[in-house]
């Protein structure tokens, strides 16, 4: 450890509640509204990453997307298990 600290500052429980009740902050009285969207929409390629090769996957679909200018539903893609099986789709 170099002397700095690994938190710097703290906020229990009780010091929120306080800081919502101090400022008058009624939940129950609170009208519902929609959700706001702070990162913008998403591309659905976070489904993808999980898997073995997601991440390139997701890669590839968006830059076809983009070079074709198609939706990615319409690029096809493949399973490869070894670099033999991967060449056979990349080759023109």
């Amino acid at each position: 450890m170099d002397g700095d600290p690994d938190v710097d500052y703290v906020l229990t429980r009780q010091e929120l509640a306080q800081m919502i009740k101090s400022a008058g902050i009624m939940f129950d009285s609170l009208q519902p509204e929609s959700f706001d969207m702070p990162f913008g929409f998403y591309t659905g390629a976070g489904v993808i990453f999980g898997n073995s090769g997601g991440v390139m996957e997701a890669v590839l679909r968006y830059a076809a997307e983009k070079v074709t200018a198609r939706s990615s539903d319409d690029v096809s893609s493949s399973r490869c298990a070894a670099i033999p099986a991967c060449a056979r789709p990349l080759s023109w």
